[in-house]
């Protein structure tokens, strides 16, 4: 879905105030870019810092593997 279908769509049918994540680069999303983007979110509705941890932007590239840790 494209041009907000999906933020009206939920609007809509649950009766919330859905926000939307714009991403236009003509690449698909990335589990981390989502998880940080929602972890901004809810920082600034709690006014707190949200950590990822190794779950950052920092994260290793899908062909790399993960540090032990």
């Amino acid at each position: 879905m494209n041009l907000g279908q999906l933020s009206k769509l939920l609007r809509a049918e649950y009766l919330v105030d859905a926000v939307g994540y714009n991403h236009v680069r003509g690449l698909p999303l990335k589990a981390v870019e989502l998880a940080e983007a929602i972890g901004q979110l809810v920082g600034q509705a709690e006014g707190i810092t949200v950590d990822l941890g190794e779950h950052g932007l920092h994260a290793p590239a899908d062909h790399e593997e993960a540090p032990l840790s």
